[in-house]
């Protein structure tokens, strides 16, 4: 169901317009809960009411949009701006926008268009999806269909016109020597998000300015696209990746920030050197659903999450080596974190902190695992894997006869990771001492200490 939300300002009543008719026990169900959250309901008609809140002076837009969230569960709900409530319900009653052709971002994106936060939007290559999939703060879009032309996107200078170049900013004209374009961003899937800019810097900055923001907006977007690589890449697929966010060709990347202050968006582009695949098959986005609202994007994170993030960084880097021995050298690095992320023990000491999240019973635990991670460790006399590789310098692909044993052995270290990452995903609320009490209670039903 779709609905318009006003924001309440200090002398001024909040607005909700809705279309559709709602059950009454329903509704009053939901204004008392709005009650209860500090919201008082006033002038109320049969689509629409208005409503102030008690604590003016401490409202929050962003926890207004989320109170209005929950409470009507499910809706598509909008914010508008007071003066423009009228032209946005009459535009929507006369179909004047195709609400199923294309995904307006900037609508959809709307509950931020109080705060001081803005709107960033990224390609991302090597991935294809049917619909939108929201994680939370992030969104990402299929190919093609977003509405890019409701963001009021400055134009970029012709970089081969001089009288261009006497126009425009050395900054601008920077950007447009890339070739970036509009179509970079309409041609692959894009990941949108809020961000805190401090807008003053960005407004005055230059082009390693933009270079540099880029950068951190590419880390920051990892958050969301390291639980895609968890969720579809594999050690042992290395052409099955996508690339980071914001790349397009060569060493190339680029973002475009959209202000709601200002109405208007810029794209910046520069060279940020990023890891590509090499032999980019890329990945689609089937089953959605296992993305949506992903614990690891969800506002009640607690230790247990931060930590999967981490290891989820981890496994990507992990993922995008192209080497096996490097691989199998991260592997036990990420088994290490795993195992004790606040300080360090050899792997003898912390395997039984991996082995409970893996093994059925007890003698799986007390030897079938114990036995193999020996082997992928020290060995019996200094002859494992992980000695042989580091201490000695040997290759995995020395150590083991065939492309087979590889691929097994990445396939088996995986299995034995994604027990454990999984189990902190689960528990993504919980204190690292909590999670420390669920590994002892994992022992005790397995009977060991």
């Amino acid at each position: 169901m779709k609905a318009f939300l006003v924001y309440p300002q200090q002398d001024l009543l909040g607005e909700f317009y809705w279309f559709e008719k709602i059950e009454n026990d329903k509704f009053l169900t939901i204004l008392e809960l709005l009650k209860k959250l500090n919201y008082l309901i006033v002038d109320l008609k049969s689509n629409r009411f208005s409503f102030s809140y008690k604590k003016i002076d401490s409202f929050n837009a962003e926890n207004c949009f989320d109170s209005f969230s929950n409470c009507f569960d499910c809706w598509q709900i909008e914010v508008v701006e007071k003066g423009d409530i009228q032209d946005r319900i009459k535009e929507y009653e006369d179909d004047e926008y195709d609400e199923g052709y294309l995904y307006n971002i900037k609508r959809e994106f709307s509950k931020y268009s109080l705060s001081d936060k803005v709107l960033v939007i990224m390609p991302i290559r090597g991935i294809s999806t049917y619909t939108k999939i929201k994680m939370n703060d992030f969104c990402i879009y299929p190919a093609n269909e977003v509405d890019f032309y409701d963001l009021n996107i400055n134009p970029l200078p012709d970089p081969d016109s001089k009288k261009s170049r006497e126009k425009q900013s050395l900054r601008a004209f920077q950007t447009a020597s890339t070739k970036v374009g509009l179509d970079v961003f309409d041609g692959f899937c894009v990941i949108g998000f809020p961000y805190n800019l401090n807008y003053f810097e960005y407004s005055n900055g230059d082009h390693k300015f933009d270079i540099s923001l880029i950068r951190e907006l590419t880390s920051y977007a990892e958050n969301a696209l390291n639980i895609i690589r968890y969720n579809y890449c594999h050690y042992s697929k290395p052409q099955d990746l996508l690339t980071k966010a914001g790349y397009w060709y060569g060493s190339f990347s680029t973002v475009m920030i959209y202000s709601f202050k200002n109405k208007n968006a810029n794209i910046h582009a520069g060279h940020v050197l990023n890891f590509v695949p090499t032999d980019l098959i890329g990945i689609d986005l089937r089953n959605p659903e296992t993305l949506e609202n992903h614990p690891l994007t969800r506002k009640d994170i607690n230790e247990v999450g931060h930590i999967a993030n981490h290891a989820l960084s981890l496994n990507t880097i992990i993922l995008e080596s192209d080497s096996n021995t490097t691989k199998f050298v991260q592997i036990m690095s990420l088994f290490e974190f795993l195992g004790l992320p606040y300080g360090w023990k050899s792997f003898q000491d912390i395997k039984g902190m991996i082995s409970c999240h893996i093994a059925t019973n007890k003698t799986e635990y007390m030897n079938t695992l114990s036995n193999r991670f020996k082997e992928l460790t020290g060995g019996e006399n200094h002859n494992g894997l992980r000695t042989r590789i580091v201490h000695c310098g040997d290759k995995i692909e020395n150590l083991l006869k065939t492309e087979k044993e590889i691929i097994d052995l990445l396939n088996e270290l995986e299995n034995y990771i994604r027990p454990v990452i999984n189990s902190m995903i689960e528990r993504y609320n919980l204190t690292w001492q909590e999670f420390e009490q669920y590994r002892v209670d994992l022992k005790n039903k397995l009977g060991v200490k």
